[in-house]
């Protein structure tokens, strides 16, 4: 339990140190959308992302130009 821990704290200062990324449940809040969303947004590359042990990352300024977008209504279309 102490790893868990220290990862988490280290994830933390990570965050706060470079203020430029936020996790994926924040960028789902800010986005309104699911993580889930928010995570093949980053798997088709929409959303740039760094791994940092099993954290994902977001860059802030990725989350801020796709929030300017203006959003279609309806299902997304099936990625092949």
């Amino acid at each position: 339990m102490v790893g868990h821990a220290v990862r988490n704290h280290l994830s933390f200062i990570v965050m706060k140190v470079f203020g430029e990324w936020m996790t994926v449940a924040e960028a789902a809040t800010r986005l309104t959308i699911s993580t889930r969303r928010v995570h093949q947004l980053i798997a088709s590359g929409r959303l740039e992302a760094e791994k940092v042990g099993r954290d994902t990352f977001v860059r802030r300024h990725s989350v801020e130009l796709l929030k300017r977008q203006p959003r279609r209504p309806g299902r997304p279309p099936k990625e092949v």
